[in-house]
């Protein structure tokens, strides 16, 4: 009878561990199932909501406010590049959009949906937070300054959204173990990186923090010495950034995809520059123009330079003086002056995401000028 008893308890003992097994397997399936399909909704989310508000934007402003320039890069784009006053390659990013709809909507749409996918990319990834990436990118909408740039076709959202979407590779590699996976990353990061400094004339440098940053990312897989580490990202951050700016420099002179020479106007970029060390000259609290311009004081410069925008300067672009030797100078005030001159780059950067102090300085083109489309304002 005890016997039994005992075998009975032993029984029991082995029907409770195997019920228990088979509850625990249970439970972790189905925390496996949740798992996937949390990972699935978050993959909607990814898309769906920076989708959402791109076609927001776009319907918002159909078909995309137009300026002179914009015109420009749509009738290179179809009729062919015959110069670079204006970056070419925003006629051969056209060119592509075209493919598939002639409308400039699709490519007013094509970059807001790049740059408000790609934050919401680089969000999610250092946050985890889908909730986080939303909040950001709706307050991100809500800055006039911000609202009104996106409105326009303009090579400058082109640019953002190139620099964010391989920000958001570089960010991505990390993850990466594959060495084959991480490989393509990073060719896909530069090359993305490189599109958008042909995007823009003065785009280089926008983007040499993320060159930077993609040889840290690459360095830090295979270096671990601290010194190592550090001497490797210096010796390929400059590489790819001396790299990525001559290979540019070089397709602006010829056309895609017959590479004929294209007649060249470096006004634009000479200006640009001209600000830059203007900019430069009263962080420093001297005049960088040196013997191009000894008379010009820092009490003028502060009087005729406005870093917003080259249109609000002209009583410093209308000298002649500023212009001779601009390209050397303002390579050497780069090189001598690196904190300065980034300085004028981020000052610059408040005003143009809303960030300054005072009123925000909203750079928009409400209107569509004059086409042979015959586009224009609903």
């Amino acid at each position: 009878m005890f016997f039994e008893q005992v075998l009975r308890a032993d029984h029991s003992c082995q029907d409770a561990v195997a019920r228990g097994l088979r509850e625990r397997a249970a439970l972790g399936g189905l925390y496996k199932i949740c798992g996937r399909q949390n990972a699935g909704r978050k993959k909607v989310y990814l898309l769906t909501i920076p989708l959402l508000m791109s076609l927001g934007v776009a319907a918002l402003f159909y078909p995309g406010f137009m300026s002179y320039d914009t015109l420009h890069a749509l009738g290179s784009a179809r009729n062919g590049v015959t110069d670079s006053h204006w970056p070419p390659m925003v006629s051969y990013v056209w060119r592509v959009v075209d493919l598939v709809s002639h409308n400039p909507s699709a490519m007013h749409f094509s970059q807001v949906f790049l740059l408000l996918f790609s934050i919401f990319i680089v969000l999610f990834l250092y946050t985890n937070k889908i909730a986080y990436a939303t909040t950001f990118l709706l307050i991100y909408l809500s800055i006039p300054a911000v609202l009104g740039t996106v409105a326009v076709i303009w090579k400058d959202v082109l640019m953002a959204a190139f620099f964010l979407a391989g920000f958001a590779v570089i960010a991505f590699m990390r993850f990466v173990i594959n060495k084959w996976r991480f490989i393509f990353l990073l060719l896909l990061a530069l090359f993305i990186i490189f599109l958008g400094v042909c995007s823009r004339h003065n785009a280089i440098t926008g983007a040499v923090p993320l060159l930077y940053y993609l040889a840290l990312v690459v360095c830090s897989r295979v270096l671990k010495r601290p010194i190592h580490l550090w001497l490797g990202v210096i010796l390929l951050g400059s590489v790819l950034t001396s790299t990525v700016f001559i290979t540019k420099t070089l397709l602006d002179n010829y056309s895609l995809p017959n590479f004929e020479r294209l007649s060249t106007n470096d006004f634009l970029i000479r200006s640009v520059r001209v600000l830059d060390v203007a900019g430069a000259s009263l962080c420093v609290g001297s005049n960088l123009f040196g013997d191009v311009a000894p008379n010009l004081s820092l009490a003028e410069i502060r009087s005729v330079y406005d870093p917003r925008h080259v249109n609000l300067s002209k009583g410093l672009l209308d000298r002649g003086d500023v212009y001779s030797r601009i390209d050397k100078i303002w390579l050497s005030v780069a090189l001598h002056h690196p904190v300065c001159f980034f300085n004028h780059k981020f000052q610059l950067t408040k005003y143009l995401v809303g960030a300054n102090k005072g009123a925000q300085f909203i750079i928009t083109h409400p209107s569509i000028d004059n086409n042979e489309y015959g586009y224009s304002l609903p």
